[in-house]
């Protein structure tokens, strides 16, 4: 099965390259990846904070880039989207601006003898409040 548009939310760590991997095998010849990153937003009225997130969202840019980058070299339509705000909250809303067909994202295994312990991870409250179809990745 292929998708002609996918959203992949990036933390910017490893396991991060996993899911722009497995987005590239399932977009089609003529789909876009579109690989989104999100800075938290501090408790603390944003206008305070206002250099520290652009100095965070420039280093996403540039590190997102380089995914970005990895997938146009292998033929695969791609731009990278940064938001401030929170994490899950922020995913769930793009995933509903714009029309995907399908969510790829990294979740870390969970305990079934604890099931109660990461239950309500980001990538759990985004599965659930998605718009689109997810992927977990373990």
């Amino acid at each position: 099965m292929v998708f002609s548009k996918i959203l992949v939310p990036v933390d910017l760590t490893e396991k991060t390259a996993k899911a722009v991997e497995v987005a590239r095998d399932l977009v089609a010849a003529e789909g876009d990846v579109v690989l989104l990153h999100v800075i938290e937003q501090l408790d603390t009225p944003f206008e305070e904070m206002n250099d520290f997130y652009e100095k965070l969202a420039v280093d996403a840019q540039v590190r997102m880039q380089e995914h970005v980058e990895r997938l146009s070299e292998g033929g695969v339509r791609a731009r990278a989207a940064i938001r401030i705000g929170k994490r899950a909250r922020e995913i769930a809303r793009f995933s509903h601006d714009e029309d995907f067909d399908l969510m790829v994202l990294y979740s870390h295994r969970l305990d079934p003898a604890d099931l109660s312990h990461g239950l309500m991870t980001i990538s759990h409250q985004v599965a659930i409040a998605a718009k689109c179809p997810v992927l977990l990745l373990r």
